[in-house]
Protein backbone atom coordinates (compact mmCIF):
# COMPACT_ATOMS: atom_id res chain seq x y z
CA UNK A 1 0.00 0.00 0.00
CA UNK A 2 1.18 3.44 -1.09
CA UNK A 3 0.96 6.13 1.10
CA UNK A 4 -0.12 9.42 -0.20
CA UNK A 5 2.31 12.69 -0.85
CA UNK A 6 2.72 14.62 2.34
CA UNK A 7 2.56 18.32 1.97
CA UNK A 8 5.93 18.35 2.68
CA UNK A 9 6.92 16.54 0.04
CA UNK A 10 5.11 17.70 -2.31
CA UNK A 11 6.77 21.15 -1.49
CA UNK A 12 9.93 19.88 -1.43
CA UNK A 13 9.39 18.40 -5.21
CA UNK A 14 8.19 21.83 -6.58
CA UNK A 15 11.01 23.36 -4.85
CA UNK A 16 13.64 20.35 -6.57
CA UNK A 17 12.01 21.16 -9.99
CA UNK A 18 12.27 24.77 -9.87
CA UNK A 19 16.09 24.10 -9.50
CA UNK A 20 16.47 21.92 -12.54
CA UNK A 21 13.83 24.06 -14.32
CA UNK A 22 16.63 26.93 -13.59
CA UNK A 23 19.59 24.75 -14.50
CA UNK A 24 17.91 24.49 -18.25
CA UNK A 25 15.75 21.71 -18.04
CA UNK A 26 12.69 21.15 -19.84
CA UNK A 27 9.34 20.45 -17.54
CA UNK A 28 9.12 17.10 -18.52
CA UNK A 29 13.19 16.18 -17.26
CA UNK A 30 12.79 18.67 -14.50
CA UNK A 31 9.96 16.75 -12.64
CA UNK A 32 11.32 13.41 -13.48
CA UNK A 33 14.92 14.72 -11.84
CA UNK A 34 12.86 16.16 -9.01
CA UNK A 35 10.90 12.51 -8.69
CA UNK A 36 14.09 10.80 -8.59
CA UNK A 37 15.34 12.85 -5.35
CA UNK A 38 12.30 12.11 -3.63
CA UNK A 39 12.75 9.32 -0.91
CA UNK A 40 9.43 7.69 -1.62
CA UNK A 41 9.87 7.29 -5.14
CA UNK A 42 11.42 4.09 -6.52
CA UNK A 43 14.71 5.35 -7.39
CA UNK A 44 16.28 6.99 -10.54
CA UNK A 45 16.47 3.67 -12.18
CA UNK A 46 12.29 4.20 -12.50
CA UNK A 47 12.81 7.39 -13.86
CA UNK A 48 12.12 7.89 -18.05
CA UNK A 49 15.33 8.65 -19.88
CA UNK A 50 15.90 12.24 -20.31
CA UNK A 51 14.66 14.10 -23.72
CA UNK A 52 17.46 14.61 -26.39
CA UNK A 53 17.83 18.54 -25.70
CA UNK A 54 18.30 17.14 -21.90
CA UNK A 55 20.52 14.76 -22.27
CA UNK A 56 23.81 16.66 -22.27
CA UNK A 57 23.17 19.12 -19.80
CA UNK A 58 21.71 16.35 -17.22
CA UNK A 59 25.67 14.49 -18.01
CA UNK A 60 27.20 17.65 -17.01
CA UNK A 61 25.52 17.60 -13.50
CA UNK A 62 28.13 16.67 -10.39
CA UNK A 63 26.96 13.67 -8.92
CA UNK A 64 26.15 10.22 -10.30
CA UNK A 65 22.50 7.98 -9.66
CA UNK A 66 21.77 5.04 -9.82
CA UNK A 67 21.70 5.28 -13.49
CA UNK A 68 24.05 6.13 -16.28
CA UNK A 69 21.28 8.03 -17.83
CA UNK A 70 20.85 10.67 -14.98
CA UNK A 71 23.27 12.74 -12.59
CA UNK A 72 21.96 15.08 -10.34
CA UNK A 73 22.62 18.19 -7.70
CA UNK A 74 23.47 17.49 -4.51
CA UNK A 75 19.98 16.84 -2.75
CA UNK A 76 19.02 20.77 -1.59
CA UNK A 77 18.82 19.55 1.99
CA UNK A 78 22.99 18.49 1.64
CA UNK A 79 22.95 21.93 0.74
CA UNK A 80 21.15 24.00 3.13
CA UNK A 81 23.15 22.33 6.07
CA UNK A 82 26.61 22.92 4.04
CA UNK A 83 25.69 26.59 3.96
CA UNK A 84 24.50 26.60 7.85
CA UNK A 85 26.25 28.88 9.96
CA UNK A 86 28.39 28.24 12.25
CA UNK A 87 27.78 29.92 15.83
CA UNK A 88 31.03 30.88 17.59
CA UNK A 89 30.94 29.77 20.75
CA UNK A 90 31.43 32.79 22.48
CA UNK A 91 28.57 34.37 20.89
CA UNK A 92 26.15 32.13 23.33
CA UNK A 93 25.27 33.04 26.62
CA UNK A 94 26.67 30.88 28.51
CA UNK A 95 24.26 30.95 32.34
CA UNK A 96 25.59 28.18 33.54
CA UNK A 97 29.35 28.60 32.85
CA UNK A 98 29.56 25.61 31.11
CA UNK A 99 32.25 27.29 28.83
CA UNK A 100 34.09 28.52 31.63
CA UNK A 101 37.75 27.90 32.32
CA UNK A 102 39.36 26.28 35.73
CA UNK A 103 39.47 29.68 37.28
CA UNK A 104 35.36 30.28 36.58
CA UNK A 105 36.48 32.93 34.30
CA UNK A 106 35.80 32.33 30.15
Amino acid sequence: MTRAETPRQAQRWDIVKSRYLNAGLCHRCAAQAAWGHQANGKGWAALRPPCDACQSLIQSFPMPTTTPLWRKYPHPQVLEKAAAPVTPLNAVEDTYGLAAGPEGGS
